[in-house]
C-alpha cells in the first residue's frame, strides 16, 4: 500500500519564489486592467473582453488597436467641468498634436466625431460590477463620468470654435513652448536649425500674417533686412486674460466700485506679463541679431566699407592739404619776392628823392641868399641908410623873409633874375613890390577860400566849441567845484554854476547844462587842456599877488584826478559808501574788498575818492565855521 509519505517522496522539494518582470500584455492583462480600474484608456474599448476559445490568438496589432486607439487617452475620473481653465481643450477634442495649428474645420470636426461618439443619450457601454457594489449604483457612477466627459468637450469647442476665446488659451497654452535659445546655443549648432523653428512658432503670434521666413545662408540680405525688421517691430495678439484669478472676476462684484477695483487688479497682471512677452520677443531677435551670419558678414563688409571710404577720405583730404600749402607756400614765395621788390624800388625810390629833395633845399638855399644879397644891393628897398634903424627897412627884411617863403624855387629865381638886371633902384625897387602884392593877394584869396570852407562846419560845430568861452579862470572853479562837490549831490551841475557864478570874475553867467558841456569836453581832451588853463590861471594868481607863490604839490590840485573823479556815476558812488561802512579801517584787505565791490573801480581809484570825499566835507565844515 502506498501511503502518502511514499507519493511525497516522489516529488522534488518546491524552490524559493523569483521575481520576474512580466510585460503588460495579452489577454488577461487587459482584463485585469478593466476589472482593478475605472478607468477608460481609450475611447473605443470595451468595458470587458470576451478571452477567446481554444487557444484562438490575437494579433498584437489588434491588441495595439484596442489599447491605443486614441492618440489622447484620457482619465474621465479625473475630469471637472468646473475646472475647465485647468483641461487641455485639445486634447478633449482629440487634437492634442496639433494644437495651434489644427483649423476651424478641423475642430468642427473633431467636436462632432466626439458628440457622436460620448453624447450621453448614445453611450451603451457598462462597466464590471465589483463584487461590493451593486449594477444600479454602478450605471449611475458610470452615468455620472459620461456626463463630465461629455460637459468637458462641450466647453472645449465653445473655446476653441470662438476667435478671441481660442486666442485667450492659446496664448496660456502649458505646451507651448516659450524657450529662448541663449548665444551659447548657437556657436557650436547651425544658427538656422536652432532658431528657425522657434520663430516658426512665435509667428503663430502675430497680427500680420503671413510672417516674414528666416531663409538660409543664401537668402538676399535685403530679405534679411525686411525679416529683422518685421520682427523687432513685432506686434503680437498674445494676450492673458485666461489666466485670470477666479477671484479676481469682475462678474461675480456685487458692487460697481468692486467690479472696477477686480477689473484693475486683473489689467495689472495682464499688462506685467504682456511686458515679460515683449521682453522675450526682443531677446528672441536680439540673440538672433547679434549670431545670425549673414549680419555678421554684412556688418564687416559694411565696417571695411566704411574704413575704405574714410581711409580714401584722408587721402583726398592730405592731398588737398598738401595742394593747399603748396599753392600758399608758392604765393607767399611770390609775395614775398613781389615784396622784396618794391621794398627796394621805394628804398632806392628814397634815396633818389631824398637826394632830390636835399639837391633842391640846398638850391634853394642858394637861391634865397642870392636873392637876400640882390635885395641888399638895392639898400632892401629902403630910402634910408642901410645901417639906420628905420621901420621901413624892417618891414622890407620881414617882406624879403615871406618871399622867400612864399614863392616856390622857380619864382625866387625869376624874381632874383628880375632885380639883378635892373641896375636902377626904382624899377628894382617896384619888382619887389609886385610880387609883394602878389603874395599878399595869394594869401587873402586862400584866406577867403579857407572861411569859405571852414563856415558851414563851424555853425553846426557852435554847440561843441562853447568850451572857448571859457577862460582859464573859470576853468580852475570848475575843477575846484567839481572836487567839492561829488557824485550825488543833489542838483549837482546847477550847484557848480552857482559857485562857478560867485567866485568868477566875469560878468558872464554859466548853466547847468553849459557846465556838463564842459566838463564832457574835458573829459575828450584826456585833461591836457584843463593843465594849460590850470597853469595860466595860476600864473594870472601870481600877477595878482605880484610876487610867485610858493604851493607844496600836497596843496596841488590834480586836475587829471579830478577828470577822471568826474566819470564817478551815483550807482559807483553808493556802492564805495556800502563798502565803507562795511569794511572797517582795521581790515589788512579792505580797499581790495572795496574795489571788488564796486567793480568798475580799482584800489587807487577808490582811495583817491575817498580822499576827495574827506577834503569836500572838511571844506564845506570850514566853510560852514566862517
Amino acid at each position: 500500500m502506498v501511503t502518502a509519505s511514499d507519493k511525497v517522496s516522489n516529488f522534488l522539494p518546491l524552490a524559493r519564489p523569483v521575481a520576474m518582470e512580466v510585460a503588460p500584455v495579452g489577454y488577461w492583462y487587459i482584463q485585469h486592467v478593466l476589472n482593478t480600474n475605472n478607468t477608460v484608456l481609450s475611447e473605443n474599448l470595451p468595458s470587458k473582453i470576451d478571452i477567446p476559445e481554444d487557444g484562438d490568438q490575437i494579433e498584437s496589432s489588434d491588441i495595439s488597436k484596442l489599447l491605443l486607439d486614441s492618440a489622447d487617452p484620457i482619465d474621465l475620473a479625473l475630469l471637472d467641468p468646473t475646472a475647465w481653465k485647468s483641461q487641455d481643450h485639445y486634447k478633449l477634442l482629440g487634437l492634442g498634436q496639433k494644437r495651434y495649428k489644427a483649423t476651424m474645420d478641423e475642430i468642427k470636426t473633431a467636436y462632432r466625431n466626439k458628440v457622436i461618439k460620448h453624447h450621453p443619450d448614445k453611450m451603451n457601454t457598462k462597466s464590471v460590477v465589483p463584487s461590493n457594489e451593486n449594477e444600479d449604483e454602478q450605471a449611475s457612477k458610470e452615468l455620472t463620468l459620461e456626463e463630465k466627459y461629455f460637459q468637458c468637450i462641450v466647453k472645449a469647442h465653445e473655446i476653441l470654435s470662438n476667435l478671441s476665446k481660442r486666442r485667450a488659451y492659446d496664448s496660456t497654452d502649458p505646451f507651448f513652448d516659450d524657450y529662448i535659445p541663449e548665444p551659447d546655443d548657437i556657436i557650436d549648432e547651425d544658427f538656422f536649425s536652432v532658431l528657425k523653428p522657434v520663430f516658426e512658432r512665435n509667428s503663430h503670434f502675430s497680427t500680420l500674417q503671413p510672417v516674414p521666413d528666416i531663409g538660409d545662408i543664401n537668402t538676399p540680405y535685403t530679405e534679411v533686412q525686411d525679416f529683422y525688421r518685421f520682427w523687432f517691430g513685432f506686434n503680437s495678439w498674445r494676450e492673458f486674460s485666461y489666466l485670470d484669478d477666479e477671484e479676481f472676476d469682475p462678474e461675480k462684484a456685487e458692487k460697481r466700485e468692486e467690479k472696477r477695483w477686480l477689473a484693475k487688479q486683473n489689467k495689472h497682471g495682464r499688462a506685467q506679463l504682456k511686458k515679460n512677452e515683449i521682453q522675450r520677443i526682443i531677446k528672441l531677435v536680439e540673440v538672433a541679431f547679434a549670431n545670425d551670419p549673414r549680419v555678421l558678414k554684412a556688418e564687416e563688409e559694411e565696417k571695411k566699407r566704411k574704413d575704405d571710404e574714410k581711409r580714401m577720405k584722408q587721402e583726398r583730404l592730405a592731398k588737398e592739404h598738401e595742394e593747399r600749402e603748396r599753392k600758399k607756400k608758392e604765393k607767399e614765395d611770390i609775395e614775398l619776392r613781389e615784396r622784396e621788390e618794391r621794398a627796394e624800388i621805394e628804398r632806392l625810390q628814397e634815396i633818389e628823392d631824398k637826394k632830390q629833395r636835399e639837391e633842391r633845399k640846398q638850391a634853394f638855399k642858394r637861391q634865397r641868399n642870392e636873392f637876400k644879397t640882390a635885395c641888399s644891393k638895392q639898400n632892401n628897398f629902403s630910402t634910408t641908410h642901410i645901417n639906420s634903424a628905420s621901420a621901413e627897412i624892417t618891414q622890407n627884411i620881414i617882406e624879403i623873409e615871406n618871399l622867400c617863403q612864399a614863392l616856390t624855387l622857380e619864382e625866387l629865381t625869376v624874381c632874383t633874375k628880375r632885380i639883378s638886371s635892373e641896375p636902377q633902384f626904382e624899377a628894382s625897387k617896384a619888382i619887389f613890390e609886385e610880387y609883394v602884392c602878389s603874395m599878399r593877394d595869394k594869401q587873402e584869396e586862400e584866406m577867403k577860400k579857407s572861411l569859405t570852407q571852414t563856415g558851414g562846419a563851424q555853425g553846426k560845430k557852435k554847440d561843441q566849441l562853447k568850451h572857448d568861452d571859457w577862460t582859464a579862470e573859470e576853468t580852475q572853479l570848475l575843477v575846484k567845484a567839481v572836487t567839492l562837490y561829488p557824485a550825488g549831490t543833489q542838483a549837482r551841475w546847477d550847484v557848480i554854476a552857482n559857485y562857478i557864478n560867485k567866485h568868477s570874475t566875469s560878468d558872464i553867467k554859466k548853466t547847468g547844462k553849459q557846465v556838463i558841456t564842459r566838463v564832457k569836453c574835458l573829459q575828450k581832451t584826456d585833461g591836457k587842456e584843463a593843465i594849460k588853463s590850470d597853469a595860466q590861471a595860476f600864473s594870472l594868481f601870481e600877477k595878482s599877488q605880484g610876487h610867485k607863490a610858493q604851493i607844496s604839490s600836497e596843496k596841488t590840485i590834480n586836475y587829471e584826478a579830478a577828470v577822471v573823479n568826474i566819470s564817478w556815476t551815483s550807482a559807483e558812488q553808493k556802492l564805495l559808501e556800502e563798502g565803507l561802512r562795511t569794511f572797517l579801517a582795521t581790515d589788512a584787505e579792505r580797499w581790495e574788498k572795496i574795489a571788488k565791490k564796486v567793480g568798475t573801480r580799482d584800489e587807487k581809484d577808490c582811495k583817491r575818492r575817498f580822499k576827495e570825499i574827506v577834503a569836500s566835507l572838511q571844506a564845506k565844515k570850514a566853510a560852514t565855521k566862517s
